[in-house]
């Protein structure tokens, strides 16, 4: 003798509804996609002697793809201008453009290189004296050197 299988009651027959529900809209939306075109828009054409546009910039070519070019670029994220920070220990994080290599300099000093770690430029100072400083960094790429310089205040 073969058992019935009964359906589900209560809290599972609850789930499986709103599973199939689930599956249902996953597959309206999938066939909603694919009859809708793409909409891609392309990026405006820019010509390298345009006005306002500085030669860093990267330039987009006629078919809208972009030309690799350097955007000789260094940020100092922190520490902020004018900023006060520990004077035990700090961190310096730098964001820059692809490039070789970035230097540091603290009030005039020697030029010491920065780690490049997760996608930024460390450089980590220690026992700083309280009063202001300078940092002045410099990044190399492809044989041009860019830079920047910030204040801030150690306690």
């Amino acid at each position: 003798m073969e058992k019935k299988k009964s359906a589900p009651k209560g809290k599972t027959a609850g789930l499986i509804q709103k599973l199939a529900g689930m599956a249902k809209g996953r597959a309206a939306k999938k066939k909603t996609a694919e009859a809708e075109p793409s909409r891609t828009v392309a990026a405006p054409r820019v010509s390298a002697d345009a006005p306002g546009v500085r030669a860093t910039e990267p330039r987009v070519s006629a078919d809208a793809q972009v030309i690799a070019a350097p955007l000789n670029r260094i940020t100092i994220d922190h520490p902020k201008e004018s900023e006060t920070v520990g004077g035990f220990h700090y961190s310096v994080r730098l964001t820059a453009s692809a490039c070789e290599r970035i230097e540091l300099s603290l009030d005039e000093g020697p030029w010491l290189h920065c780690r490049n770690c997760a996608g930024h430029w460390w450089f980590d100072l220690h026992q700083l004296k309280p009063g202001k400083h300078a940092i002045h960094v410099r990044a190399h790429n492809a044989g041009a050197i860019f830079g920047g310089n910030r204040t801030f205040i150690a306690r």
